[in-house]
């Protein structure tokens, strides 16, 4: 999976550093700025890939500057559409198109604003789809110390993933 995105984890044992900044910063010149810094950390980092992921507006204008073979593009959301007439949204051809090659899918702030495992599993087949690799979010809402969190998050990794096939998915060594 993502051979042809210059990306390939199944062939490396690398750590994986995502830095989601949110709906940060403000300007495409503050966000420049952090990039330089990041970039300039990412350097020095032994087997590790770092994956980007600024709001949409400055993907592509960062995709653009400098950056180490181990820095890649990334964005925070997609549409669980492919096209259409959906105000607001991004589909997943329009982040390729930008330079992004990883997507965040699941975050619990979308959760909070209602995101259910079904529009993720939708989003997960649109990005499949679309050659491209997503990041899937999952989390318990609060710990107890008897454990039930984990058949929590075993039920969210199970509605999201079902009907996958195996392919899609990275495996461990």
């Amino acid at each position: 999976m993502g051979g042809n995105l210059g990306y390939n984890r199944e062939m490396k044992k690398k750590n994986l550093v995502v830095a989601n900044w949110k709906m940060n910063p403000e300007t495409l010149e503050e966000a420049k700025k952090i990039f330089n810094t990041s970039r300039d950390l990412a350097k020095g980092f032994k087997n590790t890939d770092i994956i980007v992921c600024p709001p949409f507006p400055f993907v592509y204008p960062l995709s653009k500057l400098n950056h180490p073979k181990n820095v890649f593009w990334g964005a925070q959301n997609i549409s669980s559409e492919v096209r259409g007439a959906f105000t607001g949204e991004v589909s997943a051809e329009m982040v390729k198109n930008f330079g992004a090659r990883f997507l965040i899918v699941g975050h619990s702030e979308r959760r909070a604003m209602g995101e259910s495992n079904e529009i993720i599993r939708k989003k997960l087949k649109v990005i499949f789809d679309a050659d491209l690799i997503p990041i899937l979010c999952i989390g318990e809402k609060e710990r107890d110390k008897e454990g039930n969190y984990l058949g929590f998050i075993k039920n969210q990794i199970k509605e999201c993933l079902t009907g996958f096939q195996k392919k899609y998915l990275i495996k461990k060594p």
